[in-house]
C-alpha cells in the first residue's frame, strides 16, 4: 500500500516553531498535520540545535513496522520544505525550508547528525532501523 506521509509541523505556540524539548513532552495530540494511512502512527522530529528550532512530523503506517529512511523519503515526498541527502547509512544533512526558516545551508554540530529512537542511540543506519507503532524518531545536530 502506498504510504502518504502525514506532515505534521507541531507547533506549541501559534504557526512557529517549537523549542527544542523533551521528547516526551510530544505527543500525537500535539501534532497539527497528519498525512498518511494505517492503524500505525509515529512521530519524526528533527531539532536544529542552533537556533534551537524543532519540527515535528507525524506519520501513519499499515506495516508492522518501517525504516526510518522509509519516514524520511515519505516525508519528503509530501512536504516539499523538508529534504535530506543521506548515504547507505548516513544522513550528512537534513533540510528544511519555507518563508520563516531557511536550514538548507546549516551545518550539524562537531560530529554532525544523531539519531534517537524512542529516546535510545541509534545503533544501526538509518537504511536499517525501523520503528514501530507508538514510535518517536528524532534527529538532533
Amino acid at each position: 500500500m502506498k504510504k502518504v506521509l502525514l506532515i505534521l509541523v507541531a507547533f506549541f505556540t501559534l504557526f512557529g516553531a517549537v523549542k527544542a524539548q523533551d521528547d516526551a513532552t510530544i505527543s500525537p495530540n500535539n501534532i497539527k498535520y497528519w498525512v498518511g494511512e494505517g492503524e500505525n502512527q509515529a512521530i519524526f522530529i528533527v531539532s536544529w540545535c542552533e537556533p534551537e528550532v524543532a519540527f515535528a512530523w507525524g506519520y501513519r503506517f499499515d506495516e508492522d513496522e518501517v525504516t526510518v529512511q522509509t519516514m524520511m523519503e515519505d516525508i519528503a515526498a509530501a512536504d516539499e520544505r523538508f529534504f535530506y541527502d543521506g548515504g547507505e547509512s548516513v544522513v550528512n544533512q537534513i533540510y528544511y525550508r519555507d518563508e520563516d526558516y531557511d536550514f538548507s545551508g546549516y551545518t550539524a554540530g562537531m560530529y554532525g547528525w544523531w539519531l534517537l529512537v524512542n529516546g535510545e542511540s541509534a545503533n544501526r543506519g538509518y537504511t536499517t532501523h525501523t520503528v514501530t507503532d507508538g514510535g518517536v524518531i528524532k534527529w538532533g545536530a
